[in-house]
């Protein structure tokens, strides 16, 4: 019956359509009545700062997807800063992560941390997700889309492709140094001719990742490109060592 149980949890708390949220709460509450001490432990947990620095919230015991669903409710409804929510959603596993159309109305940094759940996700919402964030009005959830849409070369669509195009034209440079490096990673028809422009970029980091993509989507062309010969003038070692790694034989 415990397995059924379970079974039936991740089904309800997981679906794309329908109410998430009354799901959510409803199994939620369930699961306090059942299983306090795993609510005293999930609503009671602080942050700590991990390696990088960053608030994070350890445990082996919060892979158990009771804990993980408990994790859900008090990211939507616990009232933590949006530091901590952060930390709650990059505590969610992939089979647990928040619907885009919920994750949307959340705070840049929540949603930022959220489309990492989507960066192995297999299913449709991943598309719409990837979709909305690399076009997204912040500036953190951009980058984050933009860094991470290159480990899904399995997803898309002109909306997307659209999105990844906008990428290597935004404003900012980590937005575009990203994008780059995800055309070249998802080797996209077309990803060569998109990415040479930035050969010229303002940035050097955006420079210096062009160089290395081209040489990743077509070496020999690459390698052929009087844009990318004229750098070997620039100063920027950043730039230097992408050009030794796309001109040496």
């Amino acid at each position: 019956m415990k397995r059924l149980f379970l079974v039936s949890l991740l089904f309800s708390t997981q679906a794309l359509g329908g109410d998430f949220k009354g799901d959510l709460d409803r199994d939620a509450d369930r699961i306090r009545v059942d299983h306090p001490e795993i609510a005293a432990r999930v609503d009671g947990m602080s942050p700590l700062k991990n390696r990088a620095g960053m608030l994070a919230f350890p445990g082996g015991d919060l892979v158990d997807p009771r804990a993980q669903v408990l994790i859900q409710d008090r990211l939507l409804d616990g009232g933590d800063d949006a530091l901590v929510r952060t930390a709650l959603a990059y505590a969610l596993d992939d089979a647990h992560r928040i619907p885009w159309a919920v994750a949307a109305e959340l705070e840049p940094k929540v949603r930022a941390a959220l489309i990492s759940g989507y960066k192995k996700a297999g299913d449709a919402d991943a598309l719409a997700a990837f979709e909305s964030a690399l076009q997204d009005e912040s500036l953190v959830v951009r980058v984050e889309a933009a860094r991470l849409i290159g480990y899904r070369p399995d997803l898309v669509s002109e909306t997307l492709l659209q999105g990844l195009a906008s990428a290597l034209s935004d404003q900012e440079a980590d937005v575009r140094r990203f994008g780059v490096r995800s055309v070249s990673w998802r080797q996209d028809p077309g990803g060569f001719d998109r990415v040479e422009p930035l050969l010229g970029d303002a940035s050097a980091q955006v420079r210096g990742a062009a160089v290395r993509a081209l040489g990743k989507l077509d070496r020999e062309r690459a390698a052929a490109l009087p844009e990318l010969q004229a750098l070997s003038s620039d100063a920027d070692p950043r730039v230097k060592r992408s050009l030794k790694r796309v001109l040496s034989p």
